[in-house]
C-alpha cells in the first residue's frame, strides 16, 4: 500500500525537525544546544527551553518507540525548570525568567501532547502536564502586559481565540497565527493573500523583508505554506534553525489551492527603506531585486504590467563623502545573474546608460536620469539592508549604486525599471 502525498509531506517536516535538533544535540547533556543571537553556529553552550520542548514534541510525532522514550525522559527533565507558571529562556538562567511570557510558547506543544499522545505519555506525565498548563494559564491571565502574540496563544489553548481581528505584519507573526489557527481549526484561507505560492515568498506587510544569503529568509511560514500547497521551495527544505520548531506544523484539513500565474511579483512600499522589491524564479531558487535609499522620499508609478517609474527626492542635506550613494538597487548574486551596461560588462555607468540584469528566467532593464545634480553609477558587491547573513566579508548582492557628486536644492533622481 503506497504512502499518500500528504503523509509523505508530514514525514518530511518531522524528519527536518529531527535533523535540525540532532545536529545540535549534545552527547554529554542530551539537550539541544542553540543560541538565538547566533543561530547558524551549531556549537553552542546554551540550552534553550522552547527548542528543547519542541524537540520533545518532534520525538513523539516521529512515533518511533525509542524516540518516544527519549522524549519522555527529556520531558521529565524539562518540567523541573518551571518557575511558578513560567520558564527561563535558557536553562542555565534558572530560576530567573527574563522573558516573562515564555511559557505561552509552550502551550501549543502541551496542547498537542495532551490531544494526541496521552497514551504514550502515561498517566504520571499526563497529570504533570495538565497541572502545569493550569498554572501557566493562571500565570498568563494574571499578567497585565500580555502581548498580542501571547494572548492569542493562550486563547487558542483555551479554545476561545478569535483570529479575525488579528492581522500580523511579519512572516514570523503569521507563523504564530497559523499555529493558533490549527489549534482551533480556523480557516487558513484568510492568510493566503499574503503568500505567493508560485515564487514561495511572503507578500504581506512587514517592517523588514529579511534576506538570508541569496534568497528570502526562511521561517516557519515557509513550512506552513509548503504543507498547505503540498509544494516546498528548495531553500525551505535545507537544514535551517527554524526547523527546530518544525514539528508544530500540522496538515491542513481544508484546502482551496489556486496557483497564481505570474512571472514575477512587485511589492511597492513607498514609505519603507526598501521602497520596491521584485521576486522572480521558481521552487529551486528565488531571485530578488530591491530598491533602497538612506533618506529622502519616493514616488512610484507602474506603467502597464512591466514598467515601473521611480522618482526619488533626496533630503536637502548633502550626505558625507563616505555615505553619498543616496540610492541603490540590490539584486541577489546568484551564479546565473549577469549585469551589463550597454551590453558590455562594466563597473561604472552614467545617466541614460542601459543597464541589464540577466538571469536564466528573467531580464530586467534599468535606466537612471536626474535633474539639478550630477551623479555617477557604480556596480559592486554588497549586502542589502535586512541581510541576515553578514558574517565576515561575505557579500550576497550585486549593488547598483547611484553616487552623488553634486546637487542643488530640488534635485530629483528618476529610475525606470522594465521587467
Amino acid at each position: 500500500m503506497g504512502v499518500s502525498l500528504e503523509e509523505d509531506q508530514k514525514r518530511k517536516i518531522i524528519e527536518l525537525a529531527l535533523q535540525a535538533a540532532r545536529k545540535r544535540l549534545s552527547p554529554q547533556t542530551r539537550y539541544v544546544h542553540f543560541y538565538g543571537e547566533d543561530p547558524y553556529n551549531v556549537r553552542q553552550d546554551t540550552i534553550p527551553t522552547i527548542e528543547n520542548f519542541s524537540y520533545v514534541y518532534t520525538l513523539f510525532r516521529s512515533k518511533l518507540v525509542e524516540n518516544i522514550q527519549e522524549g519522555k525522559t527529556l520531558l521529565d527533565n524539562l518540567l523541573k525548570f518551571e518557575v511558578e507558571g513560567n520558564y527561563p529562556v535558557y536553562l542555565h538562567q534558572f530560576p530567573s525568567c527574563e522573558d516573562t511570557q515564555l511559557s505561552s510558547h509552550l502551550l501549543p506543544i502541551f496542547f498537542y501532547l495532551l490531544k494526541d499522545f496521552k497514551g504514550a505519555l502515561g498517566e504520571m506525565l499526563t497529570d504533570q502536564i495538565e497541572m502545569l498548563t493550569k498554572r501557566i494559564v493562571a500565570y498568563l491571565k494574571g499578567r497585565q502586559d500580555l502581548s498580542k502574540l501571547s494572548s492569542h496563544r493562550l486563547l487558542a489553548f483555551l479554545g476561545e481565540c478569535d483570529l479575525s481581528s488579528w492581522h500580523p505584519e511579519s512572516p514570523t507573526a503569521w507563523s504564530e497565527w497559523c499555529i493558533c489557527a490549527q489549534m482551533i481549526d480556523y480557516p487558513i484561507e484568510e492568510m493566503l493573500p499574503y503568500w505567493d505560492e508560485k515564487h514561495f515568498v511572503f507578500t504581506g506587510k512587514t517592517k523588514d523583508r529579511l534576506q538570508e544569503g541569496l534568497e528570502p529568509a526562511v521561517t516557519l511560514l515557509d513550512l506552513f505554506m509548503g504543507e498547505y500547497y503540498q509544494d516546498f521551495s528548495a531553500r525551505s527544505l535545507m537544514l535551517h534553525p527554524s526547523h527546530l520548531r518544525a514539528s508544530i506544523v500540522h496538515p491542513f484539513t481544508k484546502k482551496d489551492v489556486r496557483i497564481k500565474e505570474s512571472s514575477f511579483i512587485a511589492l511597492i512600499e513607498e514609505d519603507k527603506r526598501q521602497c520596491l522589491t521584485f521576486y522572480w524564479g521558481d521552487k529551486s531558487q528565488t531571485h530578488s531585486l530591491t530598491v533602497e535609499a538612506k533618506k529622502g522620499s519616493w514616488k512610484i508609478v507602474q506603467n502597464g504590467n512591466h514598467t515601473f517609474q521611480l522618482e526619488y527626492t533626496p533630503e536637502e542635506a548633502f550626505l558625507a563623502e563616505e555615505e553619498n550613494v543616496e540610492c541603490a538597487l540590490y539584486v541577489s548574486a546568484h551564479n546565473d545573474v549577469r549585469l551589463t551596461v550597454n551590453d558590455l560588462q562594466a563597473t561604472a555607468f552614467h545617466e541614460g546608460d542601459a543597464l541589464a540584469i540577466n538571469s536564466s528566467l528573467k531580464k530586467i532593464g534599468v535606466r537612471f536620469a536626474s535633474e539639478k545634480g550630477t551623479w555617477i553609477g557604480h556596480i559592486s558587491k554588497g549586502n542589502r539592508s535586512f541581510q541576515k547573513k553578514t558574517e565576515g566579508y561575505a557579500a550576497h548582492d550585486w549593488k547598483i549604486g547611484w553616487k552623488t557628486l553634486r546637487r542643488s536644492p530640488g534635485a530629483l533622481v528618476t529610475i525606470e525599471i522594465t521587467i
